[in-house]
């Protein structure tokens, strides 16, 4: 489960941790990924906060298409919000169809959520995107 602190702006290791993340994230494309995400203030999880969205980019595309996205949360009994990475699109493989020597490329996954009646987005969590090694199986 990923975590992030609204008082900090920033992905952390546990609620109440100022540490970020230990791993990043490899995802192959080709398949569906439930990501789930809760929001704290320090060691509180802030059930304030509503998850509206799920996006994900390639590392420093801004302008180019969106690699997935969800914006159905299911919002689980801990105050935590899950959603569907889904990697098996044409938009996902898209990057690896055009470059289909590649192994890896960079992502990151962006939230949107609404705290206190504003909207703001989250700082942008590394993901890696790999080239399916069996694809259409």
């Amino acid at each position: 489960m990923l975590s992030y602190d609204l008082d900090l702006n920033a992905w952390v290791r546990a609620p109440g941790s100022s540490s970020p993340p230990l791993m990043v994230p490899v995802l192959t494309t080709g398949g569906a990924y439930p990501i789930t995400a809760q929001f704290c203030r320090g060691p509180a999880i802030d059930t304030v906060a509503t998850a509206t969205a799920l996006g994900c980019k390639l590392d420093g595309d801004f302008t180019g298409p969106i690699v997935s996205s969800d914006d159905t949360a299911a919002v689980n009994g801990d105050g935590s919000f899950s959603f569907l990475l889904d990697l098996t699109t044409a938009d996902a493989k898209a990057y690896f169809i055009a470059n289909p020597a590649e192994s890896t490329t960079s992502a990151v996954i962006v939230f949107t959520l609404t705290v206190d009646g504003h909207a703001l987005k989250t700082a942008p969590f590394s993901i890696v995107l790999q080239n399916d090694y069996l694809p259409d199986q």
